[in-house]
């Protein structure tokens, strides 16, 4: 009974703080960057059209990314109706899903540790990010890291001495990967694909690789991920060419979507996205590299292996002996995890940060097993580690606090600097004392006190003016309190494709910049063009006199500027 009530106050814990770091404000930031407004747009043209099949931008099918983050915006759209925070709904629900089904299934792999790899997910700073975005990385990273932990559920045969209850793991993570698959396309598969064969090579275990292949898995895999695809293709005849050859195979070969970094530049990410348990990534990547070498175990070959009810020495499971050190057959596999999608995107012409989403649970239940390896073996938190921790910590506190000016890139005044100083020293000193003193029992406190303070802050105080400043939102509610005589029209000049898509979405009418828009590189474009009906012109603060060279003839009407984001609204009359 105590056990199952340690559980639900964990599990009521992790929901809490899922609620915060994912849920807290999501509007206070209106939708960002050209991706955000252009997957939410899609939604809703989407449900105007009554279409679950087709994605629809401006009345043309756009074939970019699969269904499911439609799907999930849309129902967002029926319950709550159409606005920014409906459409992050679907990455905040996809994360604490992730959070939740972390700790369920890491407790029947390494029970110590549910609860701190759950609650690293769910503190780290690239998911508490992405399970703010309307975009589709989390409903990839989701069901994909559960789909991994499945499939190791099933690999560890002392957890389940049942073969039919084992092989239902299996069978999760083939109905998980499809779900995967509908969120970002084949790419979950094969970097699937890729971790099992590369693991099963390191234990050298040929039946585990081939015990994968289960036919039941791959039939339940085709009845979840298929149905869309086909019909998708049915409907639109050049989904396959522009899907798989544009848009992934031509994204991972080219850089045709201008996302060139260098070929290292996934390490830094991977650091960064595990703050603020970095420190204890590394001791786990260090256990994973001591088990590579020495080739130590905590499993039998496979669950083929296995005998019925026969646990293998060592696991720590709920039944094992509490006393008995794990091997590191799990860290092992963590680490490949982690390491095969950082590796793959490496190779990519295209990156960026959300790519290896995927592999940062991976990273982070790494770090919460080399915590509990350490705290098991009644091994004090090292001086290093904790003054190499503390200083994380006092860099988040002082960032929080430097954070509206450097965001603003206004000038950091002395008192600034004192008072980030100070931030930083008081939650260092705390750091220091608390786990110097009380050891491990404190690292949960010591680390969330910063975390929770900074994204606080940052909702609170530095969000509004933050909107203010990098979202079309505040744009659009100027122009919607302007007296027109009507839906004219709207245009742009020198202003991007991110606020072209931002005001297409808040005023649910496309946005045609003067030197045309880029929707999808080589697929869909606005060819350069001024409207010759009447208009409403945003331009930037200072374009005027090029704008009257650009437009001779024609009455120019000033209606109202946006001082934050040096933005000025002009009627343009029609052409003579």
């Amino acid at each position: 009974m105590r056990l199952n009530q340690n559980r639900l106050r964990e599990l009521l814990l992790l929901i809490a703080l899922c609620g915060f770091f994912f849920f807290f404000r999501l509007s206070a930031i209106g939708l960002l960057g050209p991706d955000e407004p252009r997957y939410a747009q899609i939604a809703r043209e989407m449900l105007a059209r009554h279409d679950w099949i087709t994605p629809v931008l401006y009345g043309h099918s756009w074939l970019e990314k699969p269904i499911l983050l439609y799907w999930g915006e849309m129902l967002a759209y029926l319950i709550y109706g159409v606005s920014d925070w409906a459409a992050r709904i679907p990455s905040a629900l996809a994360a604490t899903v992730l959070v939740c089904g972390t700790f369920l299934m890491v407790r029947r792999i390494r029970h110590n540790a549910r609860f701190d790899a759950a609650l690293m997910i769910a503190s780290s700073a690239l998911v508490i990010g992405f399970a703010r975005a309307a975009a589709t990385d989390m409903l990839l990273a989701a069901p994909f890291a559960l789909a991994m932990l499945a499939w190791y559920c099933w690999y560890q045969p002392a957890v389940e001495s049942d073969e039919r209850r084992a092989r239902l793991w299996l069978v999760l993570f083939y109905a998980l990967q499809a779900v995967a698959t509908l969120a970002k396309g084949p790419v979950a598969a094969a970097l699937a694909a890729m971790i099992v064969i590369v693991f099963c090579a390191a234990r050298r275990d040929r039946r585990a690789l081939l015990g994968t292949l289960d036919p039941i898995g791959i039939a339940v895999f085709l009845a979840i991920a298929a149905p869309w695809y086909v019909l998708v293709q049915m409907h639109t005849p050049e989904f396959f060419s522009v899907f798989f050859l544009k848009n992934n195979l031509a994204r991972f070969g080219s850089n045709l979507y201008r996302h060139r970094q260098p070929f290292w530049y996934y390490i830094p990410v991977a650091l960064a996205a595990t703050v603020p348990w970095t420190v204890w990534l590394i001791h786990g990547i260090g256990d994973a590299i001591h088990g590579l070498r020495t080739g130590s175990s905590d499993t039998l070959s496979s669950p083929a292996e296995a005998e019925p009810g026969v646990d293998s020495p060592g696991v720590d499971s709920p039944g094992a002996d509490s006393n008995a050190a794990p091997g590191f057959t799990f860290e092992i596999f963590l680490f490949l995890w982690a390491a095969v999608p950082i590796v793959f995107f490496s190779l990519s012409r295209s990156k960026l940060p959300g790519y290896i989403l995927p592999s940062v649970p991976a990273l982070l239940i790494l770090a919460a097993t080399a915590i509990h390896r350490r705290a098991e073996a009644e091994d004090r938190p090292h001086w290093l580690s904790i003054c190499a921790h503390s200083v994380l910590l006092a860099a988040i506190a002082a960032a929080a606090c430097m954070a509206p000016r450097l965001i603003f890139k206004l000038p950091l005044e002395p008192s600034a600097l004192m008072i980030a100083a100070a931030a930083g020293t008081a939650i260092f000193l705390i750091s220091v004392i608390a786990l110097l003193t009380s050891g491990w029992r404190m690292l949960h406190f010591v680390t969330l006190l910063p975390v929770i303070l900074a994204v606080g802050l940052f909702l609170r105080g530095i969000a509004p003016a933050f909107d203010s400043a990098h979202s079309a939102r505040p744009i659009a509610r100027l122009m919607q309190e302007i007296d027109q005589p009507g839906p004219l029209p709207v245009a742009s000049f020198g202003l991007g494709r991110n606020n072209a898509f931002g005001l297409a979405f808040y005023l649910d009418r496309p946005v045609s910049p003067y030197e045309g828009l880029e929707v999808s590189p080589s697929v869909y474009e606005f060819p350069p063009a001024v409207p010759r009906a009447e208009h409403v012109l945003l331009i930037r603060s200072g374009s005027l006199p090029a704008l009257r060279a650009l437009l001779p003839g024609r009455e120019l009407e000033f209606l109202a500027s946006d001082r934050a984001q040096q933005i000025e609204i002009y009627l343009v009359s029609a052409a003579p």
